[in-house]
C-alpha cells in the first residue's frame, strides 16, 4: 500500500512537471508566433520555411497532448486498480506486472517527451536563423531601393543639363 501511495506521488508530480513543461512550451510558442508576425514575410522561400516550422511545432504539441491524455488514462487504470485493491484481495505478482508495464510506458512517455522537446529546440534554432536571412534580405532589399533612388536622382540631374548643351 505505501508502494502505492509513493507511486501516486510520483504520479502527481509528473503530472505536475508535465503542466508546468506544457507551460512553458506554449509560453514560448506563443512568443514565437508574435515574433513571427511582427517579422516581414516579403521573401517567398522564406515564408515556406517558417511554415514547414510551425507546422512540426503543431505537430509536436499534438504528440504532447496524446501523451498527456495517455498519462491521464494510466491514472485512472492507477486509481481503479488501487480501489479494487482496498475492497477485496489483490493478486500482488499481477500489480507488480501492471506497475512495471505502467513504469515502462511512463519511461517512454518521458523519453518521448525529451525528444519533443529537443525538436522544439531545434525548431527554435531553424527559426532564428530564418528570422536573421529574413532581416538581412530586408536589408538588402533597402539598401537597393536607395541606390536605385540615387540612380534615378543622378537621371534627373543629368537630364536638364543635357537638355541645355548647346548642339
Amino acid at each position: 500500500m505505501k508502494q502505492l501511495e509513493i507511486l501516486q506521488s510520483n504520479f502527481n508530480n509528473q503530472a505536475f512537471e508535465w503542466e508546468t513543461k506544457e507551460r512553458q512550451l506554449n509560453k514560448l510558442l506563443a512568443e514565437y508566433k508574435l515574433t513571427a508576425d511582427n517579422a516581414q514575410t516579403s521573401e517567398e522561400s522564406w515564408r515556406s520555411q517558417l511554415q514547414i516550422a510551425e507546422d512540426n511545432l503543431a505537430v509536436a504539441r499534438l504528440e504532447l497532448n496524446s501523451l498527456k491524455q495517455k498519462y491521464v488514462d494510466l491514472q485512472k487504470i492507477f486509481t481503479a486498480e488501487q480501489e479494487k485493491s482496498q475492497g477485496s484481495m489483490f493478486d500482488l505478482q499481477e500489480l507488480t506486472v501492471k506497475l512495471e508495464t505502467s513504469k515502462s510506458e511512463m519511461n517512454e512517455f518521458l523519453s518521448r517527451i525529451s525528444e519533443l522537446q529537443q525538436t522544439l529546440l531545434s525548431e527554435e534554432q531553424r527559426y532564428k536563423t530564418l528570422e536573421a536571412v529574413n532581416n538581412n534580405l530586408c536589408l538588402q532589399l533597402e539598401e537597393m531601393k536607395l541606390a536605385k533612388d540615387q540612380l534615378v536622382a543622378n537621371k534627373v540631374i543629368d537630364q536638364p543639363l543635357n537638355s541645355h548643351s548647346p548642339e
